[in-house]
């Protein structure tokens, strides 16, 4: 397993939880689910347990689309999507350079289902904060994640210009799809070496 790494603050000084708090208790019964790990620096508790696979958002989750982009190089969409037996991948290129082609693929299972571990389990997506705004650029980058799900809400996490602390590493877990329909990510080196 690869290090744990707090989703709020970014330290690596991670304790596991292996009991419910009385309000988890209280709050999620239902859904007997338990925060996984407790962050020593900020204090912060990310990471779910459920202890039916049936009610965990991971299971439930059908869909990941992702945009990317800004005005000068226009946005780009991936969007991975399961179907019977495999994931369809269709990216979307900027509509600057968008020559009426959608690029689609398709992925096993497997694949969409190490995603989606990534996402819950490494990434921690459901303890990323809704909205990552720095006010100071005017222009920039602007993107857009959102998981849709079977029996919930879908959650839609944006940014402009300011980013979650693991969002390098969400790159990193999206970009090799968008390689392999031959759509590069705008900026992607540059923000990988600006963390």
């Amino acid at each position: 397993m690869s290090t744990i790494i707090c989703p709020k603050c970014g330290s690596s000084a991670i304790k596991e939880r292996k009991k419910q708090t009385p309000k988890e208790r209280n709050q999620d019964n239902k859904n007997r689910m338990r925060h996984a790990y407790k962050c020593e620096t900020c204090k912060g508790l990310f990471g779910r347990v459920y202890e039916y696979k049936e009610y965990s958002p991971e299971y439930q989750c059908y869909q990941l689309e992702f945009t990317v982009g800004g005005f000068r190089d226009g946005y780009k969409t991936i969007q991975i999507e399961q179907a019977d037996g495999y994931a369809n991948i269709t990216v979307y290129p900027p509509v600057i350079r968008y020559d009426g082609i959608q690029y689609t693929a398709h992925i096993p299972l497997s694949d969409w289902e190490d995603i989606k571990d990534d996402l819950f389990n490494q990434l921690f997506i459901l303890s990323w904060k809704k909205n990552y705004m720095n006010h100071d650029v005017m222009d920039g980058t602007q993107w857009e994640v959102i998981l849709t799900f079977d029996n919930r809400k879908p959650l839609k996490i944006s940014g402009s210009n300011d980013f979650p602390v693991l969002y390098n590493q969400f790159l990193d877990l999206v970009n090799p799809y968008f390689d392999l329909l031959g759509v590069e990510i705008a900026g992607y080196h540059t923000l990988l070496n600006k963390r």
